[in-house]
């Protein structure tokens, strides 16, 4: 299994600081469907802090009968006989009865302990027989017995931080980051030390252990599986690698030669792995969202599919495994924008998300429209959005009826599409964290035709830690290179654009760029700074001030003279009056990293 924690929280915060205090006033806490447990004809699946109870019986028509708000989010969810196990962002490990499978009841935790003040948050859990064992991240996987599925007792501790350990028999290998490590189970008493372990340019996403114990199948997000021998306890050698075509977060093996891959979006695929080494597909079945966790009991998958909810897939016939019903799920948030009551959410593998903002303090789901791969951020006008997705370039949406945006017009662009900004005719789309591209960009395109969209101009190419923002028709924007200038475009006509000025940016790592009529602000991460730039002349552009905030800056927005800058955990206000000597108003501890800020009136 894997824990790699994606939520976001969109936290609706009342700007009103004359009392020098921001004040929360409302959020939406439901999220993408990570963790998935299934009873007879019961699952348990997770929605950002939510613990959704679903009626299966109908698997054409799953229903949602009770809702367990449980304050963190959640990490995974297990179920053993009458008894449910749940992670969250904390330090204990919750268990629940399903005696009345529809209504768990809290009976008891179990604490997962602290070192030096810090504490542990458990990161999966693996049955075997009457052991159960609980990996926690930053310390070793604890191993307990089972006493009556309530009271826990502690036999051992085994390994160091993992992600998950899985068992077979008397060998247990886990994983955390790029490692794998194996350790001897014969052994008594804790065992930290490993036996063996194998390095990785990908990060492990999951495993699973051959019931001969002589192979183990790691699954490797986009490079696919990889197959490694286990010679002894003590001997782990890499074998062959598949591509499975998608992103591989989850694998199960399942009649001991048939082994199931959660590719992502590509959705499931069966593979025949009879003689171990060699790989035959028997067959495949796309989903809606993002397969991340498999749950396989019988001749049914249940996957945990993020924004797709819960999927139940038939695989009785392993060439053609069919979809048999869903259970919608909710997005995570990555990059929005807002025009009027509306707030526009790029949803990752859920397309783009609209919701209703008309309360102010709170948020309505008004539709989820599926688009070609991953959204990170999107930018509205009055028709249409336009949405950067990765390394499938810019998707353009009519969302002239909201509840059924459609797909009117796509390009490809030569960066990845990690931004957006629109202006009339033109679009700019492009930025950094590009993982497989040295080298980032931005792509200027022409919209006049939003049908078919073109390319009709590049700026700063060949950059590294390319951001920029879009305010009317003035493009700031600052690339990594021998030489560092924040720079500012005019791209009111895409057919023709004009450089207007630039000034230094001595640093890397630009992480944000916000930009007014009059200022703009720059953070970069290497020096834990924000420069504050005055543009009130386009043409004649000059660093006013920055600020050294107490750690380095995630995101920025600004609004009336006041810069909100998120760092970490911690939300920073600056009254920027005086561009050349702000001073800071007051601090929010948040809680949580934020993705995104907008504002909208005094929220």
């Amino acid at each position: 299994m894997k824990r790699t924690i994606l939520f976001i929280t969109l936290l609706i915060i009342s700007l009103s600081i004359i009392s020098q205090e921001l004040v929360e006033v409302g959020s939406w806490e439901y999220g993408p469907t990570e963790a998935v447990a299934v009873k007879d004809s019961t699952a348990y699946i997770s929605s950002g802090k939510y613990l959704w109870v679903i009626d299966i019986s109908d698997e054409s028509n799953p229903v949602l009968v009770d809702e367990l708000y449980l304050e963190e989010y959640i990490n995974f969810i297990r179920v053993l006989g009458n008894y449910m196990y749940v992670s969250r962002n904390d330090s204990l490990l919750h268990i629940y009865s399903v005696h009345n499978q529809h209504s768990p009841v809290l009976e008891g935790t179990e604490s997962m302990g602290q070192y030096n003040g810090t504490e542990h948050t458990a990161s999966d859990i693996t049955f075997k027989e009457d052991t159960i064992f609980v990996s926690r991240y930053d310390a070793s996987t604890i191993q307990y017995f089972l006493n009556d599925s309530i009271n826990l007792q502690k036999e051992r501790e085994v390994g160091g931080g993992a992600a998950s350990l899985e068992v077979s028999n008397n060998i247990a290998i886990d994983y955390t980051n790029q490692y794998i490590s194996s350790y001897d189970l014969t052994q008594s008493g804790d065992i930290y030390m490993f036996n063996d372990f194998l390095t990785y340019g990908d990060y492990v996403r999951s495993l699973a252990i051959s019931p001969n114990e002589q192979y183990v199948y790691v699954g490797l997000g986009k490079a696919g599986i990889n197959i490694v021998r286990i010679n002894t306890v003590d001997t782990l050698v890499k074998k062959d690698s598949v591509y499975t075509g998608g992103i591989t977060y989850d694998v199960e093996l399942i009649e001991d030669t048939i082994l199931i891959a959660g590719k992502g979006m590509k959705g499931i695929g069966i593979y025949d792995v009879d003689n171990d080494t060699i790989f035959t597909e028997l067959g495949s079945c796309d989903t809606d969202g993002f397969v991340y966790e498999l749950e396989v009991i019988g001749d049914r998958v249940y996957a945990g599919a993020r924004s797709g909810g819960l999927i139940i897939i038939d695989i009785s016939d392993k060439t053609n495994p069919t979809v048999l019903g869903s259970y919608e799920g909710h997005s995570e948030l990555r990059g929005f924008d807002i025009k009027g009551d509306r707030l526009y959410a790029a949803g990752a593998d859920g397309g783009l998300c609209i919701y209703d903002i008309t309360a102010g303090n709170s948020l309505s789901f008004v539709s989820k429209t599926y688009t070609r791969y991953i959204s990170e951020d999107v930018s509205v006008d009055d028709s249409f959005a336009y949405v950067a997705e990765g390394d499938s370039g810019l998707t353009i949406l009519d969302i002239t009826n909201e509840s059924n945006p459609s797909i009117v017009g796509y390009l490809d662009i030569p960066y990845f599409a990690r931004q957006s900004g629109v202006y009339q005719n033109t679009c700019v789309v492009g930025g950094n964290n590009n993982e497989e591209s040295q080298y980032e960009g931005i792509s200027v395109v022409n919209i006049t035709d939003r049908l078919n969209p073109v390319i009709s101009d590049t700026i700063l190419r060949q950059r590294e830690d390319v951001v920029f923002d879009l305010y009317k028709d003035l493009l700031h924007c600052v690339g990594f290179s021998a030489v560092r200038h924040y720079e500012i475009w005019d791209i009111g006509n895409p057919d023709n654009i004009v450089f207007k000025d630039s000034t230094k940016a001595v640093g890397f790592w630009y992480e944000y760029v916000i930009a007014d009529s009059a200022i703009s602000f720059l953070s970069i991460n290497s020096r834990d700074t924000v420069k504050c730039i005055d543009v009130s002349n386009p043409d004649s552009i000059y660093e006013a001030s920055h600020i050294n905030p107490r750690s380095y800056g995630i995101n920025m927005e600004y609004h009336n003279g006041l810069l909100y800058e998120s760092t970490r955990l911690i939300l920073y206000v600056y009254d920027f009056t005086d561009i050349h000597n702000p001073v800071e108003v007051t601090t929010y501890e948040q809680g949580f990293y934020t993705e995104e800020m907008k504002h909208s009136g005094e929220y």
